[in-house]
């Protein structure tokens, strides 16, 4: 089977990956709602996030983390011999452009030999 995507000597130290958008609309976060039973009334009731500082239903932070984008990454090596380790570190940024998340996080990634 032919492997998909790219491979570990495919990412080159301080590459920055800029990706697509994603909108997170109310109805995403009404699922995720039902699916962690998270029924915060911030994220699920609109009247109620009205009269809070955010004026608006806010998605889960957990959401926000599932779906984010927008990565960098480093590349290391694994004491396996046919894989490697990449490391994104990445920045989430709200309709207005602020940045409401950054984490790191690593993958073990195939080597093409």
């Amino acid at each position: 089977m032919q492997s998909r995507g790219r491979h570990w000597e495919d990412f080159k130290v301080g590459e920055v990956l800029v990706t697509g958008r994603r909108t997170v609309e109310g109805s995403d976060v009404s699922r995720f709602a039902g699916l962690s039973g998270d029924f915060n009334p911030l994220h699920t009731d609109e009247v109620f996030a009205k009269q809070t500082p955010f004026g608006a239903r806010v998605a889960h932070g957990i959401l926000t983390l599932a779906v984010s984008n927008g990565q960098q990454n480093q590349a290391r090596e694994s004491s396996r011999a046919n894989r490697g380790v990449v490391t994104f570190d990445v920045t989430v940024k709200n309709q207005r452009g602020d940045v409401v998340c950054t984490y790191e996080t690593s993958v073990l990634m195939q080597r093409r030999a």
